[in-house]
């Protein structure tokens, strides 16, 4: 028995989808996650912040907490 390999690029955009490279930005804001590595000094929620500013982002923002490392 062959298993048929689906590629996900050949498979996009389909009926409900984009390409990733013409995917909307607010379609990565309302689902999306940005991993920062934040410098020391500046609160998570300050920079928290300041993201929503430079992204002009009215919706909801978080963060998922502050890892420490020796």
């Amino acid at each position: 028995m062959e298993e048929e390999l689906i590629v996900k690029r050949d498979c996009e955009p389909g009926p409900h989808g984009f390409y990733p490279d013409n995917r909307p930005l607010n379609l990565y804001l309302n689902h999306g996650v940005i991993n920062l590595d934040k410098p020391r000094g500046p609160t998570s929620y300050a920079v928290t912040q300041k993201i929503r500013r430079i992204l002009k982002f009215s919706g909801k923002v978080g963060h998922s907490g502050t890892l420490v490392t020796s």
